[in-house]
């Protein structure tokens, strides 16, 4: 999720306890700031890249967690406190009360910090809530990141009603909102629709939709087996009610992966080898469901590339003018005694 949606859900927030009470700029301007600082934790990725066993140091992880977070508000703070740092963004005779290191203006940037934790704890992959009691990812997989953006705008524009402002003027503020946001979907929903057809003309348009991969902890499989002209195993699984088709799936809720028939002896074996590897369980972790393509790429060597079906349909996007996008997948070149000769992997995954 961007800064923009953040700063849109603590606003919109701030804007209700306004109507009961009201809020000064040395506790408001350090909220808003706040909603924005768990984000700077994308600094540590290059740590997590080159030392994948500690990737409790990339994004969504300590940095979103709530003990965590707390040194960022400390040296956001600090930073933010300098003068000259103050004046490049206003100026003191015009808040001469705004002090970031103060215990008002400490606790405004911790409970900003909040509030982007929540808004996060809805973002498919959740977030390293307890960290440095529990290394595990948590959220509520209710909605994909753009059904949040969505809720997160109209929300914001329903907060501005009840500000104490003229008609005219409130009319105004909403009217630029919605021009601002429409342009803003539109970006975001074009960006969806284009890649989850790019996804499903390689995998099938029976896939998992940004809906459903939700629910898959309540599979329900009903299996045969078939083959088709080029020896490729189909597996069929009632999922939800609904039938889907899968292609040499391995019947756990978390891993599905694709090969020839003939390969799986020695697959099963490579499969379990790389799952012991950090950035397949860093992967999983944050993701719950994984998916593989694996391949030969020659006698002796594999290649077997993990990837998470859900984040590769969200955040991928281009066109003739722009490009914009992120990649889940860790690829593993390895031997069949099982030595990993090369991984290539993301910044983050």
């Amino acid at each position: 999720m961007d800064s923009l949606t953040h700063l849109l859900i603590a606003y919109s927030l701030i804007c209700w306890v306004k109507w009961f009470r009201k809020i000064p700029n040395k506790f408001l301007i350090p909220y808003l700031i706040g909603a924005v600082i768990p984000d700077l934790d994308v600094i540590l990725n290059g740590l997590a890249y080159f030392f994948p066993q500690l990737y409790w140091l990339e994004h969504r992880a300590m940095g979103h967690s709530l003990v965590g977070v707390i040194p960022f508000v400390l040296i956001s703070a600090a930073l933010l406190n300098i003068p000259k740092v103050k004046n490049l963004i206003w100026k003191d005779d015009n808040y001469p009360d705004l002090k970031f290191w103060s215990p008002i203006g400490l606790l405004a940037m911790y409970i900003g910090s909040l509030a982007h934790l929540l808004a996060d704890f809805f973002v498919p992959t959740g977030i390293m809530l307890f960290f440095p009691f529990s290394l595990r990812w948590y959220g509520v997989r209710l909605l994909s990141t753009l059904n949040i953006q969505t809720i997160a705008a109209v929300v914001t524009a329903v907060s501005f009603w009840p500000l104490k402002w003229n008609k005219r003027r409130r009319n105004i503020t909403l009217s630029f909102f919605i021009i601002v946001f429409t342009f803003y979907s539109s970006v975001r929903i074009a960006s969806n629709m284009r890649s989850s057809n790019l996804f499903q003309d390689k995998y099938g348009s029976s896939q998992y939709s940004s809906h459903e991969y939700i629910y898959t902890w309540n599979l329900n499989y009903n299996i045969y087996n078939d083959t088709d002209l080029n020896n490729k195993t189909y597996i069929f699984a009632t999922i939800d009610g609904i039938q889907k088709e899968f292609i040499s799936e391995e019947l756990i809720p978390e891993l599905r992966f694709y090969a020839n028939q003939s390969d799986f002896p020695l697959l099963h074996t490579l499969i379990n080898l790389t799952r012991e590897n950090w950035h397949y369980y860093r992967l999983w972790q944050k993701n719950q469901i994984v998916c593989a393509e694996v391949s030969k790429e020659s006698n002796s060597s594999w290649i077997i590339t993990w990837f998470a079906p859900i984040r590769e349909i969200e955040t991928n996007f281009s066109n003739n003018y722009i490009t914009i996008g992120s990649s889940t997948r860790v690829t593993f070149h390895i031997q069949n005694d099982g030595n990993i000769t090369k991984v290539i992997r993301p910044l983050s995954v």
